[in-house]
């Protein structure tokens, strides 16, 4: 349908034509998983199985059409088979069916493929080394044990309950394969002593994620049960609703768990608090990509509770966006957690607060985040030094610090805290990595300036950048006054070029957009080291004055806010100031056109 829309076409009189582009279209339309797809015969388009399903409803379509005498025939065309025709009397659909040979790889495939094992983990390298010497099939590779084995004569027995024609044989495997096994024995001895399964993986997907019809009582349980016991007794001390959803979300995480333990050659309990930041990853996507397909999305804060639980995990604010409130809920009851939280509400609102309103989500996420770390539920907890802990390490989110004092405010209300200290506004950040003597018309600029103290920390914060890049990229040009309009347009097309999380010394409030590109509508701000550093250039005569240079004022540097149709509009746009090696021209306005308005981005020329 979506396609007679885009050609134009009815499809009620659709023909055999418009089949056939339809038919192109899936053959040639890329995957949507793109160039995660690997395989031997990848590529573009749909496989030949695949397209053969998608013409089926069409074909289908039509025949109701016919029946309903609103066509007289099918476009999609059938098979016919005729009995007694030469040639099989076989007359082929609109899309053949094919059949494909068994890929048999070459010399350098084979060696591609061993120099991949290589890099793999002992257990990886074993199963591929018993499979090529005993050309073992995968459920008979999977379903080895220990007593299978035997290392005195290098043999496997393969049990006729896991061959594929019911008969049991013994086959060799190689001395390098033997050397490989015996690794891989003392490595398995770390995790497992019983006798039993040879590989963790043996189970299965449908035991692993304890899907329908698996098998409770496999005996390959009893060998892993050190590492399945303390996740399920962690499952059950959850406070989550008895749903089939929030059960297969679980019994995932548990499965993840295992597969992350089989792949690191670890036990989850040898992870530390960076290991466990990966597993998790900073954000969604990034735990997506490194996870099985099947993965529940609801089994990220599963794990984030295995991590909380069993490694004391409380990087939390290194996670990107997530619902911590469930996770707070999860942990420690959600009776308690909110009840906790309605009593800071409740201060809150009468106080006229915002925070407090039903709608908000900030003091929620906050005290969550807040119980998580103190490992408490209870806001008697929250102690000063706690708080200012929290502070100083820098334990919330971007968005968190804003609610922290509110919170910490209505908790010494309850007695339970001293009040945070009142502050004028937000502190202005340090000069790391910006050269001195730009940090110091930087300050200057900063004290004599005009704008509200709001957009000063803003415009202050762009010329920490550029200070940042000018030391990075363009260390001559530290001191303002060598600045010419070759920095300028170097800095604009740094700017243009830049992206998140560049020139900054704070990430922890954009984890999830880090390496993006900046926005277009973010990239006047920071045009602001050229445009309002020159302000103060008001108060004097460029340096001989003491102040910032002129060569960075709008006089002598390319204008941000105006186009070229209103400069040529101006009333009076004549004269020209050669008065530096950078001979620019400077406008000169007449008293009686309308001044354009002064941002704090856009200042406009010294008068004359």
């Amino acid at each position: 349908m979506s396609l007679c829309e885009r050609e134009g076409v009815d499809p009620l009189v659709a023909g055999r034509a418009h089949v056939g582009v339809f038919v192109r279209e899936l053959t040639s339309r890329p995957h949507r998983r793109g160039a995660n797809i690997v395989s031997i015969t990848s590529g573009a388009g749909l496989a030949n199985a695949t397209v053969q399903q998608r013409l089926v409803p069409v074909r289908l379509f039509y025949d109701f059409l016919m029946e309903e005498g609103l066509r007289a025939s099918n476009p999609v065309g059938r098979g016919r088979y005729t009995p007694g025709r030469r040639g099989g009397g076989q007359q082929r659909g609109l899309v053949p069916r094919f059949s494909k040979l068994p890929w048999i790889p070459d010399e350098q495939q084979w060696r591609d493929l061993l120099d991949v094992a290589r890099c793999e983990p002992v257990r990886n390298r074993v199963m591929l080394a018993l499979a090529y010497d005993a050309a073992l099939r995968r459920e008979e590779l999977c379903s080895l044990r220990t007593d299978d084995l035997d290392p005195a004569h290098r043999t496997v027995r393969e049990r006729a309950e896991t061959t594929k024609n019911r008969l049991e044989r013994v086959v060799p495997y190689s001395a390098p394969t033997g050397v490989l096994l015996s690794e891989y024995l003392v490595h398995r001895a770390t995790v497992s002593r019983a006798r039993g399964p040879l590989f963790i993986r043996e189970l299965g997907l449908r035991n692993l994620r304890r899907q329908r019809y698996h098998d409770p009582d496999a005996p390959q349980w009893a060998d892993i049960s050190r590492l399945t016991r303390p996740l399920q007794d962690v499952n059950a001390s959850f406070d989550v609703p008895p749903t089939e959803h929030v059960r297969r979300a679980l019994n995932d995480a548990v499965a993840v768990v295992l597969l992350r333990c089989a792949d690191e050659g670890r036990a989850y309990w040898d992870w530390d608090g960076e290991e466990w930041l990966r597993f998790l990853g900073r954000n969604h996507r990034e735990f997506q990509g490194q996870v099985p397909g099947w993965t529940a999305g609801a089994a990220r804060p599963t794990l984030c509770g295995y991590a909380y639980h069993l490694a004391g995990f409380t990087g939390f604010n290194r996670l990107g966006h997530f619902d911590r409130l469930a996770l707070a809920c999860r942990v420690f009851g959600r009776r308690l957690v909110e009840a906790e939280i309605g009593q800071v509400r409740t201060v809150l609102t009468g106080w006229g607060y915002q925070y407090g309103q039903d709608h908000d989500k900030g003091v929620p996420s906050v005290m969550s985040q807040l119980f998580l770390l103190n490992r408490s539920p209870h806001s008697s907890d929250l102690t000063t030094p706690f708080f200012d802990r929290v502070r100083r390490e820098d334990l919330l989110t971007y968005g968190g610090t804003k609610v922290l004092f509110a919170v910490q405010r209505a908790v010494a209300t309850l007695g339970h805290c001293e009040a945070p200290a009142l502050r004028s506004g937000a502190e202005p950040a340090p000069h790391t990595g910006v050269p001195p003597i730009w940090g110091e018309w930087m300050e200057r600029w900063t004290a004599t300036t005009t704008m509200t103290h709001r957009p000063r920390l803003n415009s202050r914060a762009a010329l920490l950048k550029a200070g940042r890049w000018v030391a990075d990229q363009q260390p001559e040009a530290a001191d303002p006054a060598a600045w010419t309009r070759q920095t300028c347009a170097a800095w604009i097309a740094a700017v243009d070029r830049m992206k998140i999380g560049d020139y900054v010394m704070r990430t922890s409030s954009f984890q999830e957009r880090l390496g993006q590109p900046l926005q277009a509508e973010s990239k006047p701000d920071s045009y602001v080291p050229y445009e309002s550093s020159s302000a103060t250039s008001r108060t004097g005569n460029g340096c001989r004055a003491g102040s910032i240079p002129n060569v960075l004022s709008p006089c002598r540097a390319p204008s941000t806010h105006s186009s070229a149709p209103n400069r040529a509009s101006s009333p009076t746009t004549s004269g020209r100031n050669c008065s530096g090696p950078d001979s620019t021209w400077r406008p000169t306005t007449s008293h009686a056109a309308k001044p354009v308005p002064s941002t704090p981005w856009s200042w406009s020329a010294p008068s004359h």
